[in-house]
């Protein structure tokens, strides 16, 4: 059932309440503007405008939200762990993505749902593509580089020699590895050999064949980490730290490390390898702190107060991108994600079922 047809279905559902649905709270949304906008946009179409009120927090450290705290009956993203005592009517804790905070941080009486949209492969395997360009021809550093000097009053005089400044490796003259060929790794695959590059790719299991004209597909994974530039890594989560030390020591000194989970890697080994020098990474997956999936723990406001192995990859300067978690998640991913959750603070206001329970609160809203 599409999108449009569930907010048909709802908006119907709720003509028969509309008279019963007035003034009956507030939804902070902590995210951005925009993103509050489009889920306010979605929420005045299936209930009167008014019913809830969508409220903003984009700004973590000076949120206010007007008295009476109690009048707040969903909160949406990630919210600051010292309001829940003040939130007395609390009762969604909606996540806006796939992940969602541990559930030992949230009050009881809350229930917890998320957006639990199945993930992209396409989107996924773009996103690996697009680290190795951006690793490949570091067009932002380069772009630094030669405006600095090329429109300096002396120039060219300060700016590096041709040959230095213009130099750069391609990608079909490097080897993609992909650790695991199922349904990413075969996306990224597809995409690494219309580029030119030689493929290779491990699998557990027989056959041993591609659609797309791979050099080698075979159950060794060592000899994927020893021949390939890039380590592309797309096991699932649940497998744990099968790149640990060994096989990060097994790397192309210079090698660079794409996990798109973050299960199957050491990170403590990862930071070591990093520290040295030996290796790069494109690191968009998290095994801590408020990035971790699926669930998270974010202190007051955000974040532990350190994470040993994350810091320890800030301190790598050129030797590690380290990102968000923007491969799942595009403007599609997030316009999906707005849409839902109006529609389960419209659900919620009427007293429907949720969608993306986690878990269940001890008190529900009725009208």
């Amino acid at each position: 059932m599409g999108s449009t047809t569930i907010l048909s279905l709802l908006a119907f559902v709720v003509v028969a309440h509309a008279a019963d649905t007035t003034n009956l709270g507030v939804a902070v949304i902590f995210e951005s503007q925009k993103y509050a906008d489009d889920v306010a946009s979605t929420f005045n179409w299936l209930l009167p405008k008014g019913t809830v009120q969508i409220r903003v927090c984009p700004e973590s450290n000076n949120c206010t939200i007007p008295e009476p705290w109690d009048q707040v009956i969903a909160a949406v993203g990630r919210v600051l762990s010292e309001l829940y005592p003040k939130l007395s009517g609390l009762r969604l804790v909606q996540s806006a993505s796939y992940m969602y905070p541990t559930l030992e941080t949230v009050p009881d009486k809350a229930t917890v749902a998320n957006f639990a949209a199945g993930y992209d492969v396409e989107a996924i395997a773009e996103f690996v593509i697009a680290g190795t360009f951006d690793w490949q021809y570091r067009l932002a550093e380069r772009s630094t580089v030669f405006t600095e000097c090329a429109w300096s009053a002396d120039a060219p005089k300060h700016c590096p020699p041709a040959s230095e400044l213009t130099n750069h490796d391609t990608l079909m003259d490097k080897t993609m590895g992909v650790v695991g060929l199922g349904r990413i790794g075969s996306a990224v695959a597809k995409r690494s050999t219309a580029l030119g590059m030689r493929t290779i790719a491990s699998k557990t299991h027989a056959p041993f064949t591609s659609d797309y004209n791979l050099s080698w597909i075979g159950d060794d994974n060592d000899k994927i980490v020893r021949e390939s530039d890039f380590v592309v890594v797309t096991v699932p989560g649940s497998v744990i730290d099968l790149i640990n030390a060994t096989a990060i020591k097994l790397m192309k000194p210079g090698a660079v490390l794409i996990p798109v989970s973050a299960g199957p890697v050491d990170y403590e080994a990862l930071r070591v390898a990093l520290a040295d020098d030996r290796i790069g990474a494109v690191v968009d997956v998290w095994d801590e702190g408020c990035w971790h999936y699926p669930d998270y723990t974010c202190g007051a406001p955000y974040g532990k107060p350190s994470f040993p192995h994350h810091e320890k990859l800030d301190d790598t300067a050129g030797r590690v991108r380290s990102l968000p978690g923007m491969a799942m998640r595009s403007s599609r991913f997030w316009k999906a994600s707005a849409t839902a959750v109006a529609e389960n603070i419209a659900a919620l206001a009427i007293g429907n079922p949720l969608t993306g329970v986690v878990r269940a609160g001890s008190t529900s809203i009725s009208v």
